[in-house]
């Protein structure tokens, strides 16, 4: 997604980039806890705040790197 938001803003084909697998453990060193169980989710927000994003995340995106 943040690729094709930079895409968009700088008005050019979203460049191929390359990843490199690292382990969290040999990235963050001992200690880190890479748990499975961190999911984001907005109606926990909603039920505890009552409170909802006025701001999609794409449009969020396109702002900060526009700025």
């Amino acid at each position: 997604m943040m690729s094709e938001v930079y895409a968009k803003v700088l008005r050019e084909r979203a460049r191929e980039v390359t990843t490199v697998d690292v382990s969290s453990k040999e990235f963050y060193g001992e200690g880190y806890d890479d748990s499975d169980k961190r999911i984001p989710d907005m109606t926990i927000i909603n039920k505890q705040l009552s409170w909802n994003p006025k701001t999609s995340l794409w449009d969020l995106l396109e702002s900060t790197l526009t700025y």
